[in-house]
């Protein structure tokens, strides 16, 4: 995991612990042992401690995103940036590009109407999804034939979800082991047939 300070902040020195804001950014390799992609996160702190609301977070990267340019932190490998509701629904994501973004959706957010059409007018644009947190769930149906990539705890990904994936013909959609924390989850997740993996053990 890289952590950087994108901003600079305003004030006296003791008014930075609180304004200063951060991208850390943690791979996702192939089976290759190459990077896929990074995972861009927000954090209040070096350390790589996440505090604050999803919005905020989703907003961060967004201005980040265009002050920095996703170049910066990702050499132009897929940036995958974890999304708000609004930040879907209103559009506010149209600020990456397309082909360089993959739009995280966690797996907690209402499917409203509203949010699958954002969805579906985001993937006809050009942009990669993924759903985060990934359980089986019949809500997940619309979003699913979506979806490039699910993102999951190895762990948690059963017979049942397997099944599901399946009967929808979910075959193109590219399953990412996450909670990869140490050399023998990443051999359980290799021997469960995942190609992409992420966690602790990649950093």
């Amino acid at each position: 995991m890289q952590t950087e300070l994108t901003k600079a902040p305003e004030g006296t020195p003791q008014d930075w612990a609180s304004e200063m804001r951060y991208v850390a950014r943690q791979p996702i390799l192939n089976l290759q042992g190459r990077v896929h992609g990074y995972e861009l996160l927000f954090r209040t702190g070096p350390l790589g401690v996440s505090r604050g609301d999803g919005d905020m977070a989703a907003r961060t990267m967004l201005d980040n995103a265009v002050i920095f340019g996703l170049e910066r932190f990702t050499n132009g490998l897929p940036a995958f940036v974890n999304c708000s509701v609004e930040a879907l629904t209103e559009h506010l994501v149209s600020v990456l590009p397309p082909a360089e973004t993959v739009l995280g959706i966690p797996a907690s957010l209402v499917k409203t109407q509203k949010l699958i059409d954002a969805c579906r007018d985001l993937k006809a644009r050009g942009y990669r999804l993924a759903l985060d947190d990934f359980t089986w769930n019949a809500s997940f149906e619309p979003l699913l034939q979506l979806c490039d990539y699910i993102r999951v705890d190895f762990n948690q990904l059963g017979a049942t979800e397997r099944e599901h994936l399946r009967r929808l013909k979910c075959d193109s959609i590219t399953v990412i082991a996450q909670k990869v924390e140490t050399q023998d989850d990443y051999k359980q997740a290799r021997e469960r047939g995942f190609t992409l993996f992420q966690g602790s053990y990649i950093c």
